[in-house]
């Protein structure tokens, strides 16, 4: 269904609980998902701000959310096509510390 996929990401890592950045996709879509069964990316994060796909913002208010249980839903909207797409989202998310994605850590020596 999908194919030449790329991603670029963009992330600042400031000291702190939280980092933040950017996230561009691009793919061919060689066919329209069917209902039941909705296109997603895979995102462990806090929260998402500004998903836009091929430049339509995504309502994420109200209610009506494409980000819940680690997966932003990419068929609300009706913006995918067939062909290239592409999709931008800026998110926040917390440094961990089960030894998963990234982690903050000062060294109880010099304290840096």
């Amino acid at each position: 269904m999908v194919e030449d996929v790329s991603y670029e990401v963009l992330m600042a890592i400031p000291k702190g609980k939280t980092f933040f950045g950017k996230i561009m996709v691009t793919f061919k879509l060689k066919e329209m998902p069917e209902n039941d069964k909705p296109l997603f990316l895979d995102f462990y994060g806090r929260h998402i701000e500004d998903l836009q796909i091929n430049g339509i913002k995504i309502s994420q208010t109200n209610g009506s959310s494409s980000f819940k249980n680690g997966t932003v839903d990419l068929s609300q909207g009706n913006a995918l096509k067939s062909g290239i797409n592409s999709v931008s989202m800026y998110f926040i998310n917390e440094y961990r510390t089960d030894g998963y994605g990234f982690h903050s850590f000062v060294d109880q020596v010099d304290s840096k």
